[in-house]
């Protein structure tokens, strides 16, 4: 079991040795007719963490189908975070939830972004999410290296452990 879970959890392209992350893996839930938010998301992903310094797992507009079932699975699988924009989440909760299940369920950190405006997000999003954060740039990729690393970390910690 814990094999799979490290074939799942553990990127081939870092280097066991530290637990120095080369790169983070994100997965976004989002829905597309919503794009400009996702798309500034991005922006700001690319400025504050450089964009060799992070790998997209989401779906991409372009694909001919949105990834279902084991496929999706295999794409949140690879991630250390999950970025769900909850202002999208209130608005589409059947279309993302089926991510957002596969995330908690696979124990990936989900980070909430608040809605501009709001303090807080939905309250059903609030009790999975191990963050919830402002529509900032730093705010955001703080929370991703501080989630991602912490993850990787304790991934490399429980693998020497022997678990």
């Amino acid at each position: 079991v814990i094999d799979k879970i490290h074939r799942i959890a553990l990127n081939p392209n870092r280097s066991l040795g530290s637990a120095r992350v080369s790169y983070l893996s994100i997965f976004i839930s989002h829905a597309w007719q919503f794009g400009d938010d996702y798309d500034r998301l991005i922006k700001m992903l690319n400025q504050g963490l450089g964009q060799a310094q992070w790998q997209n797992l989401s779906a991409e507009q372009n694909r001919p189908a949105h990834p279902t079932g084991e496929a999706l699975g295999d794409l949140i699988g690879r991630a250390d975070v999950v970025i769900v924009l909850s202002g999208m989440y209130s608005r589409n909760e059947d279309a993302m939830q089926s991510e957002i299940t596969i995330a908690s369920n696979l124990g990936k950190p989900i980070i909430s972004l608040v809605p501009r405006g709001q303090q807080h997000g939905p309250e059903s999003l609030r009790q999975i999410s191990v963050e919830e954060v402002e529509w900032a740039s730093n705010r955001i990729c703080n929370s991703v290296k501080k989630w991602g690393s912490c993850r990787f970390t304790t991934w490399i910690k429980a693998s020497r452990a022997g678990f």
